[in-house]
């Protein structure tokens, strides 16, 4: 695969740059500041994410999608049992924005880090899975999860066996 480049290489940085000057040292070295202080990065980042939504739209209405999905959700809750925070190479290469991208779902979503693996990203596992295997915050569930499986993630989507989405080559 060719390395590429998108807008979220430079959205990362410029908000780890940020986050330097606000603690992202201290946050690390102190877990007990940690919580805090990536609760208070997602308010500071609040416009950051919403004009990510924004270029996420327009992406999806300029460009042609990295990969071609067919059918739709069944609700078998197997997609959520192990999530992938999809890293572009770029990021990948860079561990302070790995660290910064993983400890800011696991503090704002509840995720689980679960590690990373070359091809899929960030793995996490979701706490919100119910016993019935369907999602226990669904109406306020994070962008990751409204947008799964996404036709133009990093890496093409891991669909599970029982999952009514199709890779189509």
């Amino acid at each position: 695969m060719t390395d590429w480049f998108t807008w979220y290489d430079l959205a990362v940085p410029a908000a780890l740059a940020l986050a330097l000057g606000g603690g992202f040292i201290a946050a690390e070295r102190w877990p007990a500041l940690r919580t805090a202080y990536y609760r208070s990065i997602r308010w500071l980042l609040a416009p950051v994410v919403a004009v990510s939504g924004l270029l996420a739209r327009w992406e999806r209405r300029l460009r042609s999608p990295r990969w071609k999905l067919s059918g739709g959700c069944n609700r078998c809750g197997e997609c959520c049992e192990l999530l992938a925070v999809s890293i572009t190479p770029f990021l990948a290469r860079h561990p302070a924005a790995v660290r910064f991208v993983q400890r800011f779902h696991e503090v704002n979503y509840g995720f689980v880090h679960e590690g990373y693996e070359t091809g899929k990203g960030l793995l996490f596992a979701c706490p919100h899975l119910g016993p019935d295997r369907l999602c226990r915050i669904y109406s306020r569930r994070p962008r990751l999860c409204r947008e799964y499986p996404s036709a133009y993630a990093a890496y093409p989507p891991d669909l599970p066996s029982r999952c009514g989405f199709r890779l189509e080559e």
